[in-house]
């Protein structure tokens, strides 16, 4: 439901009768036994066990909740879950009968008498509320008031309006209603029954309660409702079991803010009651006292003799605790060694296992071990690439390590790096877990050939798995324990999907120590990715990619280095990837020597819905939104206020960014727009590339004027003309170096030569018929590199036009003797280019060592100087 592997209770019906759990109440806090309640609905099965997920979620089954990622789809929860979690250090848990059970309503609902209706104040006017109004104590004396249900387009008691336009109605209205409690102690629990259409989020005396059809994360006034109500569920109290300590002697507020899903909805309702449970006595009904926990291995009554509570070396949910007892949480196999190890090998192989004691257990087809699995006894012949993995079961113990090789017997390595990634094939396949495939979630609601047939995945939850890498020619290797998620924003929906994998220390590993991408200084990783292409996954896969090749040495932009693998999942060949780094905690330590704690990481994107919205990765948007709130309210013309900015943000990088999104023509600019900043005074705000792969293509245009208008920075910026002329400049040098002809030509046709024919057929062949073969790849390499072509004629055009700036002229620039010339900070070689006239540009000369800089014929100044032409 909510997490990949959240803790979990297990109680066991010994009747043989179903046993109902109405009015029985599981805490892990004996002086507060009632602190999460079964709904009257749930039992346990003659001899049979339930499953209670301890995760906080505070939840039962048939319960809606956004999923958060796109397609922005609600799930409905099969499982229960309390509203608390458990200690790993050890607690104690109860489970109590109530007795003596009566129930008060503090809140009416409209429901039977609507007379005695609860009186809500309201606010309609489409206004921004922030925070405030959800507190206890805030002034509504200015609101309108009226009963419940309140609402419009279904006969409410109290209509409310929902602006002047019908067709873009307001998507916020707020309600507030105080109600007096004169004992909270004498109450044990509430119940708070919603009506709502839309969606809504309930606060109880300022603490959020309940969200219905809301997304995740941080929600304003402009925020849309995940879903459309209609039919039944417009008429559909829905209950939730609040915490009654939020409770105060005196006053109290429930204050609610219903969003509509768009601004044409034709109706909106609230209704509410809120039911105080008071319990004069309970009946424990079974306790237990653990101490410290360690993953997989579970506490439980022994099957034989349940008065006695045991470690379990193998978890058995739902079924009887059987697997052997473990004596000491912290003592586990032994190790098991492997000879020779994983690797790709022309011959059959003989593999042999040895471990100190204990008896080995070993499988071949990515699962983990078990008890049950194959034991060891001789040694293994592998005539075909294989998954060994291996662990030692010892009497008394924890299941020892995990240990995993790939064996590739028969593959002809080419020039490409092999990835194995390894993970039991449930967390990757299985129909209740499996995150990369699974036929338990809906179909995608997808016309294009791409997605045919695909089903929703799951996104932000692990498969614990194993990574190997062999570079060809056995020219080095590593191998470590990650998680491995589904990556990409809507790509999932591919047959051959992005994975997302994550070096933690609950997996085993901390780190990666290989030199991944040479040249990037970079040798210790603890997150990489294996890309699908994107949106040119049936294409040249190349899109995105390209653009670190392209930025290196050139842009002043962060990018995600590349090269391209080879996967294989499970032993089984997935054809071929893009490696990629991700922008982690370790990559801003390696590249920039700043600890993840003193950086403030944020992008533009959809966040919590299909909205793009400003989202935190790392730190916080404090020092962005103060900027932000600065550049909307001052004069940036002023010089002052100018110089502000500059020491804010890298305006280069700024710069860059507005650069390569306009001549890539990136369609999907707007919800990809990525920066960071150091947490230290002085330190500025500097630019990402991140999801280009929309780029290049030949068929779009006109991004720099889109932009211009709804880019925020860019907005506020342009009013400054001297701030345009720079862009306009540093545009042109980039034309005249980095978006050339000759290099972009150069760089497709090396990136092109990186991966053989051979290659290309054989993922054409795993893929076929959705994914790239070799004539749709030669198709997009061409593609693009006719753009680049196309882009050097009509770009200056475009920037003149949208700058305001005079049709640009030749330059000349010619160097004697040995070194470089930045032309408006970019390195630009002796050639003749367009610049543009009438707007000063700089020229810095760049000695090479055992050179110094001489002096300029045809312009004054030293080795940084400063220049303005003039037109034909």
């Amino acid at each position: 439901d909510f997490e990949d592997y959240p803790d979990w209770i297990e109680l066991k019906n010994t009747g043989g009768t179903v046993a109902s759990l109405e009015n029985y109440f599981l805490s892990d806090d004996p002086t507060n036994p009632y602190k999460w309640s079964f709904p009257a609905s749930a039992s346990i099965p003659a001899n049979g066990q339930l499953m209670i997920m301890a995760d906080g979620y505070d939840a039962i089954p048939g319960q809606s909740f956004p999923r958060g990622y796109w397609p922005w789809r609600n799930f409905t929860t099969e499982r229960y879950h309390t509203n608390f979690s458990l200690a790993a250090a050890g607690e104690t848990l109860t489970l109590t009968q109530a007795t003596g059970i009566s129930s008060t309503t503090l809140v009416s609902s409209a429901v039977g008498t609507p007379e005695n209706a609860a009186t809500w104040s309201y606010l309609d006017n489409g206004s921004d509320q922030s925070t405030q109004w959800r507190v206890r104590v805030f002034d509504d004396s200015t609101w309108l008031s009226g009963k419940s249900e309140l609402g419009y387009g279904d006969s409410p008691n109290t209509p409310v309006s929902f602006g002047p336009s019908s067709s873009n109605k307001f998507i916020t209205t707020y309600f507030r209603h105080s109600f007096a409690v004169a004992d909270p102690s004498a109450y044990q629990g509430l119940t708070l029954n919603l009506l709502v259409d839309d969606g809504a989020v309930v606060y109880l005396n300022g603490a959020e309660v309940v969200r219905r059809n809301m997304p995740i994360g941080t929600i304003t006034h402009q925020t849309l409702a995940t879903t459309a109500v209609g039919g039944a569920a417009e008429n559909t109290f829905y209950p939730y079991s609040i915490p009654a300590n939020l409770l105060v002697a005196g006053t109290n507020v429930i204050a609610v803010e219903v969003h509509q899903s768009n601004g044409s909805s034709s109706d909106l309702s609230l209704d509410v009651s809120l039911v105080a449970t008071s319990i004069t006595g309970g009946t424990l009904v079974d306790t237990v006292t653990y101490t410290q926990q360690v993953s997989d291995v579970s506490y439980g009554r022994d099957a034989t003799t349940p008065s006695q509570w045991k470690q379990f070396a193998e978890s058995t949910p739902n079924a009887e605790n059987t697997t052997s007892v473990v004596d000491n949480v912290r003592d586990t196999g032994n190790n098991v060694s492997v000879s020779p190890s994983g690797g790709v090998y022309a011959s059959d192989q003989t593999v042999t296992l040895t471990t100190s004691s204990g008896e080995i257990r070993y499988t071949l087809d990515g699962s983990n071990p078990k008890s049950s699995s194959l034991l060891y006894l001789n040694p293994l012949e592998f005539s075909a690439t294989t998954i060994l993995r291996a662990a030692c079961f010892e009497a008394g113990k924890a299941t020892g390590q995990i240990v995993t090789q790939t064996y590739f017997i028969g593959e002809s390595q080419g020039t490409l790096p092999y990835v194995s990634v390894v993970a039991d094939p449930e967390t990757l396949f299985g129909n209740t877990i499996g995150i990369y495939l699974n036929t338990h979630e809906p179909l995608v609601s997808s016309t294009t050939f791409s997605a045919l047939g695909a089903r929703d995945v799951y996104k932000g939850k692990d498969a614990p798995g194993h990574i190997e890498f062999f570079a060809p020619g056995g020219t080095g290797k590593f191998s470590a324990n990650v998680g491995i998620r589904i990556g990409g924003e809507g790509n999932w929906v591919h047959p051959q999907k992005a994975m997302n994998l994550a070096v933690r220390g609950k997996y085993g590993s901390d780190e990666i120590k290989y030199d991944l991408f040479p040249g990037s200084k970079n040798a210790l990783h603890t997150g990489i990715a294996l890309r699908d292409g994107g949106d040119r996954w049936a294409n040249e896969m190349l899109r995105d990619a390209i653009w670190a090749r392209i930025a290196k040495g050139y842009l002043n932009v962060d990018t995600a280095d590349f090269r391209p693998v080879i996967v294989f999942v499970n032993g089984s060949y997935y054809g071929l990837h893009d490696l990629r780094e991700r922008w982690d905690e370790m990559w801003f330590s390696q590249k920039y020597h700043v600890n993840s704690d003193d950086v403030d990481h944020l992008l533009y994107g959809h966040i919590t819905s299909g909205d793009v919205t400003l989202g935190v990765d790392k730190g916080d948007a404090d020092d962005w939104l103060e900027f932000m709130a600065f550049i909307n309210s001052a004069d940036l013309t002023v010089q002052a206020n100018w110089d502000y900015v500059e020491s804010k943000i890298d305006v280069e990088s700024f710069m860059d960014f507005v650069i390569s999104e306009s001549y890539g023509n990136n369609t999907s600019w707007y919800h990809n727009r990525e920066f960071w900043k150091q947490k230290k005074a002085g330190a500025r705000w500097k630019w990402f590339l991140t999801d280009m792969d929309r780029t290049l293509s030949t068929t779009t245009s006109g991004i720099l004027a889109a932009m211009l208008v709804d880019e925020d920075v860019l907005v506020r910026l342009k009013v400054n003309t001297a701030f345009k002329r720079r862009l306009a400049q540093r545009y042109s040098a980039h034309m005249a170096s980095t978006f050339t002809v000759a290099r972009t030509h150069a760089i497709w046709d090396q990136v092109d030569a990186e991966i053989s024919a051979t290659e290309v057929s054989r993922h054409q062949t795993r893929w076929a018929p959705r994914g790239m073969t070799s004539d749709t790849r030669a198709a997009g390499i061409a593609g693009s590199k006719t753009y680049a072509t196309t882009r050097a004629g009509n770009a200056h055009s475009e920037i003149a036009t949208q700058l305001s700036m005079s049709t640009a002229v030749n330059f000349t620039l010619q160097i004697t003797g040995s070194g470089t010339v930045q032309v408006q900070g970019v390195p630009v070689e002796a050639s003749t280019f367009k610049m543009f006239p009438n707007a000063p540009f700089t020229l810095s000369a760049i000695p090479a060592p055992g050179y110094a800089f001489s002096g300029w014929i045809g312009v004054t100044g030293g080795e940084n100087t400063s220049l303005t032409i003039t037109g034909a």
